[in-house]
């Protein structure tokens, strides 16, 4: 086995190839964080960030159960700061947009109930789903959270979505083709 499990109930891989990566990952929310304090140092926004990674989640005596998910971020203000405008600050609705108009390439419908996860702000979270199957949450990060990271004065949202879930429902939906036209305009 080269695996084993922690007392903190992450996997943790007997022979990893760097010592930092000893432990697999069972969220990628904190890394995304952790490159957003590092690129807040350098620069005020907007940062826009996204991951495509896997996660292993245990499972007590068998291999772990390995998802892959799109992790993205969105801080700072809307535009570079400019004199022509006052930008504002991106936030949920623009994580929303985001996420709509990844469904609306893939043709799939979404919905939006209220979420309670402990990362969001109270209030600022959702539960993505699409034909009573969830396919992942968004909302603004909890402040007390992007304390422990270093960022502070700053509204963060971030999404996840589960490719898995998401390659589901693509599954189900009949493809179309529009035939280009005869004569261009």
């Amino acid at each position: 086995s080269i695996w084993s499990m922690s007392t903190s109930g992450s996997l943790k891989l007997h022979n990893p190839l760097r010592p930092e990566h000893e432990i697999l990952r069972t969220e990628l929310a904190s890394s995304i964080f952790m490159t957003l304090a590092s690129n807040q140092r350098f620069e005020d926004g907007p940062i826009l960030l996204f991951e495509i990674g896997r996660i292993y989640l245990p499972i007590p005596g068998d291999l772990p159960q390995e998802n892959e998910f799109l992790t993205a971020l969105l801080s700072g203000p809307t535009s570079p700061n400019s004199w022509l405008e006052t930008p504002s600050t991106l936030d949920f609705y623009d994580g929303k947009g985001a996420i709509e108009g990844i469904m609306q390439i893939f043709g799939v419908t979404e919905k939006y109930t209220p979420c309670d996860e402990p990362l969001y702000h109270p209030g600022r979270a959702a539960i993505v789903t699409s034909n009573d199957q969830k396919i992942g949450h968004i909302g603004e990060v909890h402040p007390q959270i992007l304390k422990q990271f270093g960022i502070e004065n700053s509204t963060v949202t971030i999404f996840q979505i589960n490719l898995a879930e998401l390659t589901n429902l693509l599954s189900l939906s009949t493809p179309s083709f529009k035939p280009p036209p005869r004569f261009p305009t």
